[in-house]
């Protein structure tokens, strides 16, 4: 996976097969430097209390995926968001149990996984 800048200044996530590209998609999230992710990550994680083991995703009206990855993992919205894109395909079908291991692969190239939240970051999809 790649996560650039495109044209617009937003970020672009490029998933990759065996050397061929099978991704690439336009996110609406605004891009930040490894500067600003990390600051955004030490401020998410100082409002919550750092990363719960246990966390589950509360019930959600419309599903927003970035934003109950980050809750769960407690990373940054941003970060959830990328996760979110990038994960998708590795993810969609892990949400009825099958292909658990390739999104967890998939997520933990991002964020750490504890084993608790594996199930709810199933749930986010």
């Amino acid at each position: 996976m790649l996560v650039s800048e495109n044209a617009d200044g937003f970020f672009n996530v490029k998933t990759y097969v065996d050397g061929v590209m099978t991704s690439n998609q336009d996110t609406d999230l605004v891009y930040m430097t490894d500067a600003e992710l990390k600051a955004d990550l030490v401020a998410s994680q100082a409002k919550s209390g750092g990363m719960a083991e246990d966390a589950v995703p509360a019930p959600l009206a419309e599903k927003n995926t970035g934003a109950c990855i980050a809750t769960v993992l407690g990373v940054s919205g941003v970060v959830g968001g990328i996760i979110a894109y990038g994960c998708a395909g590795a993810c969609a079908a892990a949400a009825v149990g099958v292909g658990v291991p390739f999104c967890i692969a998939c997520i933990a190239g991002f964020a750490t996984v504890g084993g608790a939240s594996i199930t709810a970051v199933a749930t986010c999809f």
